[in-house]
Formats: structure tokens, C-alpha cells, sequence
């Protein structure tokens, strides 16, 4: 399973969206834009989001039926606005990118975010891997 790496202002990864099962897996970065954002409220978020994301995990038919496997890199942006997924890094395999952001953007959609946390700008980061041995 792919771990977030944790830098200089980089909160390590905390949770883990997705288990076996030849499932899709995410481990979040958090990456805070601004100092003073609370640390336990992102935590507490990161996790609410990495739960749910699990529960729209899905791994593509065709990618398993051709023996893709990868780790896509979906980012979570949030500032004044509502949140922005958008792809970090590809897996090499567009159907996999495509599954991972979905999965993404479908857990903002149901992930409210805390207050302490509104009008913050910060940055997260899902390795989501799809494996056929998970």
C-alpha cells in the first residue's frame, strides 16, 4: 500500500480508505497551505473523507480483466470555494486515474467540511493503488 511522505509542514498519512479484497486503497496526505489551520480538525476530516471514499471504491472491470494495475495520485484542494479533486499523478492507465478521482469526488460530496476548517486553504493527498492481490 502506498504511504503519503510526510516533510517539512506535511502531516503524515492517517488513514487508509480502501482494504483487499483486489480493491482500490488510499492513504491521505495532509498538506496544509496555511499555518493555523486546527490539526485536529484536518485529521478528523481526512479520515471522514478516507472512509468514505472507501465506500466508492470500485475496481474497473476491463482494468481487471487486462491486469492493469497502478496507483493514482488524486489531490484535494479547499479554500474560499468548493473542493477541487484533480489528478497528481497518473497510474499510467487513464481508467484507473478516471475511478480514482471519481472516488474522490463522490466522498466530498457527502463528506461535510468541518468549520474550524471553512474558508482555510489546504491541500490533500490520496495515493489510491488498485491491486489485483489486494
Amino acid at each position: 500500500m502506498a504511504n503519503g511522505g510526510a516533510s517539512a509542514g506535511t502531516a503524515p498519512a492517517a488513514a487508509t480508505a480502501a482494504g483487499g479484497g483486489g480493491e482500490a486503497s488510499a492513504v491521505p496526505a495532509a498538506l496544509p497551505a496555511r499555518e493555523g489551520a486546527s490539526g485536529d480538525a484536518l485529521r478528523q476530516y481526512r479520515l471522514a473523507l478516507a472512509l468514505e471514499a472507501r465506500r466508492f471504491k470500485r475496481y474497473p472491470r476491463l482494468a481487471r480483466e487486462r491486469a492493469w494495475e497502478g496507483t493514482v495520485e488524486v489531490a484535494v484542494r479547499l479554500g474560499s470555494g468548493p473542493a477541487l479533486a484533480s489528478l497528481e499523478h497518473s497510474s499510467g492507465y487513464g481508467l484507473l486515474d478516471d475511478q480514482g478521482l471519481e472516488m474522490v469526488r463522490q466522498a466530498l460530496a457527502v463528506t461535510p467540511v468541518p468549520e474550524a476548517l471553512r474558508g482555510r486553504e489546504w491541500r490533500l493527498v490520496f495515493p489510491i493503488q488498485f491491486s489485483l492481490e489486494e
